[in-house]
């Protein structure tokens, strides 16, 4: 999602790959029911996405053009071009596309996902600018609305995902967000009247290295 992050100061990432934080996917998990279905991220990353559909209680299936070893059944292909979708009775997607990437955009995700795969639900995390347009509403939103159209209230801080693994073994904090996001959920059987809701999360507070050694220092100064 290149150009909405630049604005963060951080550099471009030639595919596209922005970490989103588990805590507005646990929010999306929360407002929406997936019943039961196999969530497929196909363009999964490091898992973040499948990490939390996985501890919510969902079989969870990988894909990316670049096989970056996420714990989860995983299958290295570009969904732009892909001609095959994992084999499941019930199958949802859940991802955060690259924006405005060399590797595809986020229409372009999406249409694909119209004409490729029978899903159930699809839920795609994009800026909430995205929602404007009027190609998008000639192309997907008049065509196929989405059922919910879910605000995050906080800014989610998505840095790329190089620069995520940069900071951790540096012990520096990630900047906070300066984009707005939201949840648009896709559902079988439309056309659907969207429903707006806002999700209030609250992310958890990173305990770099030296927040810890701080706090063990003024521990032990206090013994």
């Amino acid at each position: 999602m290149a150009n909405a992050f630049q604005s963060e100061g951080y550099a471009q990432d030639q595919h596209g790959w922005y970490r989103e934080p588990p805590d507005c996917v646990e929010a999306l998990f929360r407002a929406i029911d997936f019943d039961g279905a196999v969530i497929w991220d196909p363009c999964c990353g490091t898992g973040n996405t499948l990490n939390v559909a996985k501890a919510a209680g969902y079989r969870t299936i990988g894909s990316d053009i670049v096989d970056r070893h996420a714990p989860h059944q995983f299958y290295r292909s570009n969904f732009l071009t892909a001609t095959r979708w994992p084999s499941a009775d019930k199958l949802s997607l859940v991802y955060n596309p690259p924006y405005n990437a060399p590797t595809g955009t986020t229409e372009g995700f999406i249409e694909q996902a119209f004409k490729l795969v029978p899903f159930d639900k699809m839920a795609v995390l994009v800026p909430q600018n995205f929602l404007f347009g009027q190609t998008r509403r000639d192309t997907i939103y008049s065509k196929t609305p989405p059922s919910h159209v879910l605000f995050l209230s906080k800014r989610p801080s998505m840095p790329p995902g190089t620069e995520v693994e940069r900071l951790a073994a540096t012990g520096d904090d990630f900047r906070g967000g300066k984009v707005d996001f939201a949840w648009l959920v896709f559902q079988a059987g439309g056309p659907y009247r969207t429903e707006a809701k806002w999700l209030d999360w609250r992310p958890a507070a990173p305990a770099s290295p030296r927040r810890t050694r701080r706090g063990l220092t003024a521990a032990r100064a206090a013994q």
